[in-house]
């Protein structure tokens, strides 16, 4: 090898100078790449929360319908319950009236431990003779129906389980929305790297970029689903 090509060997073997064009868009290529990684991953976070809340839902809204079932047992019970209530101090009240103690006796030994109770007090407010006051024993706090009080708490729990299931249902739509934003990402960067128009490359990429930027954000505000 002579002097000469030996001194050329550097210069043939020596990276190339990048123009100003090719470094802008060398620069747009590693943004869109970064760009579409986030929302590939962010992407696909979204889309398993999405499902996870669907099926929080899906099971919240069966429990629900559980309750409400239950529910509807327990009001027929003591709604049978209240019925049976007020027969048997009718009839005892008949009795006791027309002087037949041993029958009001009779239908007084039948009553419920719950009316029982508000029986006697009604019965301490109002003496033998004097059975003439506003209040029944229904309207006593000591009246008290076990079956009510389940129903009320099923009712409840349904109510809550209905909330419950409209919770996950928004959290679902909202993670379902990012993944929408997401996507339009992916198509911004991605098409943003095919053209050779530098302004519009540049300006779809920074459209996905805002997006990006606005679905980060939006998946910081919604809940995780456990």
């Amino acid at each position: 090898m002579t002097e000469t090509e030996a001194e050329d060997l550097p210069k043939a073997k020596g990276s190339k100078k990048l123009t100003a064009g090719e470094r802008s868009e060398r620069r747009r290529e590693l943004i869109a790449t970064i760009m579409l990684s986030i929302a590939t991953v962010l992407s696909a976070w979204s889309a398993f929360q999405a499902t996870k809340w669907h099926g929080q839902m899906s099971v919240a809204h069966s429990d629900a319908n559980s309750a409400r079932a239950q529910y509807t047992v327990a009001s027929e019970e003591a709604d049978a319950a209240f019925t049976l209530d007020m027969k048997l101090f009718t009839e005892w009240l008949d009795a006791h009236n027309s002087g037949h103690t041993d029958l009001a006796n009779g239908y007084a030994a039948s009553f419920r431990d719950g009316f029982r109770t508000a029986f006697n007090a009604w019965l301490a407010d109002n003496p033998p003779g004097h059975l003439n006051g506003s209040k029944m024993p229904f309207d006593y706090e000591q009246y008290s129906i076990p079956e009510q009080a389940k129903a009320d708490e099923l009712f409840r729990q349904a109510e809550e389980l209905s909330n419950e299931a409209r919770a996950d249902v928004r959290n679902a739509d909202n993670y379902t929305l990012t993944t929408v934003m997401l996507a339009s990402v992916l198509f911004f960067a991605g098409i943003s790297v095919k053209l050779d128009s530098g302004p519009m490359s540049w300006f779809l990429l920074s459209v996905g970029g805002l997006l990006l930027v606005g679905a980060t954000v939006a998946i910081t505000q919604i809940p995780v689903a456990s």
